[in-house]
């Protein structure tokens, strides 16, 4: 699925940008009925945001217990209310731990039928289970509106890193980030994990499982749900979901999955991916979710803007959107961004389209590194379309975190002299 702004790893050419839009992001309202802006029921003010951010901002991390092997969910909406069924193939601990949002009211959890005690740690739910040989565990909760997860049972957007239902994972949903200075969502959907899942909610606009009758049932890595109004659209192989008032989409939609596979394709040859194509299934938000890909489904987010999805200003930022989305971070995340910015402008210049803002980012030109970098774009530029490709691939393939620049310009030498 695709949804915008990182969001939470798109990365903008100026760090005060990437910081406003990242908190934006963070407390950002929901759309009402899946577009326009939902004004919650807690009516939350700035206050409220900056108190559960700073919340998250005081968390540690947490010990867990990760010593189980879940098989299948059964998950089931009524509501606010909520009942997840966890079975699980094999299990080896009596206090397995699971991430859950912490502003969900945990009203009760059984083990086989057997109501048992928890404990909770921010975003993590550790279970007294009795036994290491349990074989399902029931969670009861209430889904709540908060400043950095909105809800409401008319318009629901609870996207698999929401961490609306348990899951197996140590860290919380969201934590600080040092070079952002702010918290952002942790990236907890491991597309090589994938479970069974069986749902049963009403009025559901889409899922990214299959629909099976009165039920929805698949596997998948992580399970996405989203209720309100929009319009559905069938194209080639792709299921494509988008704002009720977008007009002429299915006109659009053509130039939009073509320029998406490309980048991707693109994509494909400078680094290891989440994914390895366009997912089937398709979202299209213009809201300021963040951006959320896995094998099946991508999210994206245009962020608010009025203008077509396939209007010039809009794709602009496709290329740096998917790579920040489906390329793993590496070293120094200065580094790494001028890697996305540097791909990014090739895969532009490769496809014919604008480049609004060549050359390196404000934050590199602002800094120390000023002249090398420049230095390196310069020399960057005169390559040929393949040296340029191996060298990204290469450059992508040895940083770490004791890299410098002075590491990826004799890099660049050593392929001139090639």
């Amino acid at each position: 699925m695709l949804v915008s702004s990182l969001k939470w790893t798109i990365l903008q050419r100026e760090k005060k940008i990437i910081l406003s839009i990242v908190t934006g992001l963070i407390i950002g309202c929901i759309g009402f009925g899946f577009l326009s802006v939902h004004k919650n029921s807690l009516a939350f003010n700035s206050a409220d945001e900056m108190k559960e951010t700073e919340r998250y901002e005081e968390l540690h991390s947490v010990d867990t217990n990760l010593h189980y092997k879940i098989h299948t969910y059964d998950i089931t909406i009524d509501g606010d209310d909520v009942r997840t069924e966890i079975e699980f193939d094999h299990t080896a601990t009596n206090s397995p731990s699971f991430q859950l949002y912490y502003a969900y009211p945990v009203q009760k959890v059984m083990v086989d039928g057997t109501k048992v005690s928890y404990a909770r740690e921010g975003d993590i739910i550790h279970i007294n289970s009795g036994t290491d040989k349990f074989k399902k565990i029931t969670f009861y909760y209430k889904l709540t509106d908060t400043a950095l997860i909105p809800y409401s049972k008319n318009s629901t957007i609870l996207l698999a890193n929401h961490g609306w239902y348990p899951k197996k994972n140590c860290k919380h949903i969201f934590e600080k980030d040092a070079y952002l200075g702010t918290v952002q969502r942790t990236n907890d959907v491991k597309v090589n994990e994938a479970y069974y899942f069986t749902l049963t909610a009403d009025d559901v606009l889409f899922t990214n499982i299959d629909s099976a009758g009165r039920n929805y049932k698949g596997k998948t890595s992580g399970l996405s749900l989203i209720k309100g109004e929009g319009n559905q659209l069938k194209y080639k192989n792709y299921d494509i979901v988008y704002p009720a008032d977008w007009p002429n989409m299915p006109k659009r939609i053509e130039e939009v999955t073509n320029r998406l596979e490309s980048i991707l394709s693109e994509i494909y040859i400078l680094a290891p991916m989440k994914v390895n194509a366009l997912p089937s299934k398709l979202v299209f938000m213009n809201n300021t979710t963040p951006n959320l890909i896995n094998n099946d489904h991508l999210v994206y987010s245009t962020n608010g803007s009025t203008l077509a999805i396939n209007d010039e200003e809009v794709m602009k930022d496709f290329e740096r959107n998917l790579i920040a989305l489906t390329v793993e971070p590496k070293g120094n995340r200065e580094m790494y961004n001028e890697w996305i910015n540097m791909s990014s402008q090739m895969i532009k210049k490769e496809m014919g389209t604008p480049i609004y803002e060549p050359g390196p980012t404000i934050d590199l030109l602002e800094s120390s590194f000023r002249d090398i970098v420049n230095s390196i774009h310069a020399e960057f530029n005169l390559l040929s379309l393949e040296d340029k490709r191996i060298f990204l691939e290469q450059w992508y393939h040895a940083m770490d975190d004791a890299w410098t620049w002075e590491n990826v310009n004799l890099l660049l030498e050593e392929k001139k002299a090639n």
